[in-house]
């Protein structure tokens, strides 16, 4: 008997261009549909961080006058409001008693000894409002670097105050304070 020898012919195995190219644009498109989304995740975590920030610079203000009596850059002028937070910022981290009364990250300032200036996530000026004047009410008129708008606002009871433009100086939809406007 007689054996033939067949050699069976293997398949060549791999992907063909069309495949890849399939392949490619779905993940593409897949891609275009997810940035958006993530995008705006990472936009609402940096609100978040900054509202935190706000309470956390109001709330060593109000610790800071509780113990020494006086608002912290009590030599500020301006009745009820500040923009330039270096004496601010000296007297709450190197006071009298030594107390911490807020853990300053460094991405939260700017500038260096009396031109430290808080900052928020996007690197605009936090605005800080002290009721300064004792009449239990915070004078906020803080004004985008655009200067374009202006915030004109009287907070009633209320002693303290920080606002943050968010990621749209100018636009009060993007505006982050914490007596919640």
């Amino acid at each position: 008997m007689k054996y033939v020898h067949t050699r069976l012919r293997s398949k060549q195995s791999g992907f063909t261009m069309l495949e890849l190219i399939i392949v490619v644009a779905i993940i593409l498109i897949l891609s275009g549909l997810l940035f958006p989304a993530i995008l705006h995740l990472i936009e609402k975590a940096k609100k978040g961080r900054v509202r935190t920030q706000l309470h956390s610079i109001v709330a060593a203000a109000k610790s800071y006058k509780n113990e020494y009596g006086r608002w912290p850059g009590q030599a500020v002028q301006g009745v009820d409001f500040t923009t330039h937070h270096g004496d601010f910022i000296h007297d709450l981290t190197n006071n009298p008693r030594n107390f911490l009364f807020i853990e300053i990250d460094p991405t939260w300032v700017t500038g260096s000894g009396q031109n430290d200036t808080f900052v928020d996530a996007w690197g605009n000026e936090i605005y800080i409002a002290l009721d300064r004047d004792g009449d239990g009410d915070v004078h906020v008129k803080p004004t985008p670097k655009n200067g374009f708008a202006t915030l004109d606002q009287i907070v009633p009871n209320n002693t303290a105050a920080a606002v943050s433009w968010g990621n749209t100086p100018g636009d009060p939809d993007s505006l982050l304070n914490t007596w919640g406007l």
